[in-house]
């Protein structure tokens, strides 16, 4: 069984969250199965929470020149992915696209050809960019009784077209024109693509999870079926819940150890197993001290010598127990030797 806290901190941990990295931005994108973008300016706060040193001209860089796109994806909302990525991604994530756009608008587009909205649609996005707006009321002039909102948000479904710059690059601003993502990206899009590799994928960097949890993110339906293709492959455990969760069987885990240095059996966030069975944190916790059973500071908290700028790690039995607390807000920098020393009533540790 894995514990809540135990999940909690594997998530962290595989999104890069609990130490930043130093790998390229379009990497990190890739091994996030890319980037919420509905707001422009979010993959660049996302990636400066994950990367060392991140340079927003990188990521800006790659979406001029069209390395990286933005396009709809999981959920029918707009992502931020490389361009291998759109062309992996789209075609698996299809039918859950044209599912939601029939269940939003299907009433309201009743006997119309699909087909013949999504050549329509083409046609007129080669012929130049559109915004959504414009793109409707083009098509309106076809089907005439038909909402302009439906006539695009469907037709965007059917087709797969990306937002272009500068909408999306740092430091600039523009209308969210749409181009076709076959022109943009220049390269074919897979055929026939099967789920597999995208719950592999999802489970890389979100695991352990369940089937549920695959399907909510995805949008996809029916993924039991995957899943019992990929067992095989796959490492089960249970959740404190008793759901089953999921995961790959050589994927980076939290490991709750005997660590060597507080002489403690304690769950170290970012730990790398040692030969002796003990742990090194690349972010020294508080450690617990043999003789008194209370908890003292270590020398750092959080990598920042002599204090931290968010809640403290070691603080996991409630707001009222750390001392930290002033029962309005965590304190924006604290001392491990002031706010934080142990408390001198009995019983109450932080």
């Amino acid at each position: 069984m894995i514990s809540d806290r135990a999940l909690n901190r594997t998530l962290l941990r595989r999104q890069f969250l609990l130490d930043r990295v130093d790998r390229p931005a379009l990497d990190v994108v890739e091994h996030l199965v890319g980037l919420q973008a509905q707001e422009p300016a979010d993959p660049y706060v996302a990636l400066w929470d994950r990367i060392a040193g991140f340079d927003p001209a990188e990521l800006a860089t790659a979406v001029a020149t069209g390395d990286a796109v933005r396009i709809a994806l999981q959920r029918s909302t707009i992502h931020l992915v490389s361009a291998a990525d759109c062309a992996a991604l789209r075609p698996v994530l299809q039918p859950a696209l044209e599912r939601m756009a029939r269940s939003s608008f299907g009433t309201r587009l009743a006997g119309v050809d699909q087909g013949e909205l999504a050549e329509a649609a083409s046609a007129l996005v080669a012929e130049q960019p559109l915004t959504f707006g414009e793109l409707g009321r083009l098509l309106r002039e076809r089907w005439p009784q038909r909402p302009e909102i439906a006539l695009a948000q469907t037709a965007r479904a059917l087709v797969p077209m990306v937002q272009l710059p500068p909408r999306g690059v740092w430091g600039r601003s523009g209308r969210a024109l749409h181009g076709l993502a076959a022109d943009r990206i220049d390269r074919p899009f897979a055929a026939g693509a099967a789920p597999d590799r995208l719950v592999l994928r999802y489970l890389a960097a979100f695991g352990p999870a369940t089937v549920a949890d695959v399907q909510t993110w995805s949008g996809l339906t029916r993924l039991a079926e995957v899943v019992d293709r990929l067992r095989p492959r796959l490492r089960t455990d249970r959740a404190e819940d008793g759901r089953e969760l999921l995961d790959l069987p050589d994927a980076p885990r939290t490991c709750r150890l005997r660590c060597g240095s507080c002489r403690s059996t304690t769950t170290c966030c970012s730990a790398t197993p040692t030969a002796a069975g003990s742990c090194r944190s690349a972010r020294p916790r508080c450690s617990t001290s043999s003789s008194t059973g209370r908890r003292r500071w270590s020398t750092e908290c959080c990598g920042r010598p002599g204090g931290w700028t968010a809640r403290p790690a070691c603080c996991t039995s409630g707001r009222r127990a750390c001392p930290a607390w002033n029962g309005r807000r965590w304190p924006r920098r604290a001392s491990p030797s002031s706010a934080c020393s142990p408390p001198p009533r009995r019983n109450r540790t932080c």
